[in-house]
């Protein structure tokens, strides 16, 4: 992970670092639904889901799954998907600019929420 810092046009101080999931839920949806097909027989499958994992997985929303940019300052909090090729070395204006286009992500109680 690459970390980067900069001031913003109002002399607001950013944290900018990429966030690359390795843990995230790769099915899409549940295969286990009714679907038209050539078996017209009793359901062989019993019990529970047997897919088994110890750790938990996360679901990301459509455009997450390959990594984002995460910008925080004392104020706020960002993201910016896909991840700029050679951000980690880009000039500041560079990353001034993806801030500014970065979606804002609201604060919670407990913490920030897309």
């Amino acid at each position: 992970m690459a970390y980067r810092t900069f001031v913003d046009s109002d002399a607001a101080y950013w944290q900018v670092w990429d966030v690359q999931p390795t843990r995230i839920e790769q099915r899409r949806t549940d295969r286990r639904h009714a679907v038209a097909s050539r078996w017209r027989g009793e359901e062989r499958r019993t019990g529970g889901d047997r897919r088994q994992t110890s750790q938990r997985r996360i679901t990301l929303s459509s455009g997450f799954s390959e990594g984002w940019l995460t910008f925080e300052s004392l104020t706020e909090k960002r993201r910016l998907t896909p991840i700029p090729a050679n951000w980690d070395c880009c000039p500041e204006a560079e990353l001034r600019s993806w801030c500014m286009r970065a979606k804002r992500i609201g604060k919670t109680r407990n913490g920030y929420v897309a």
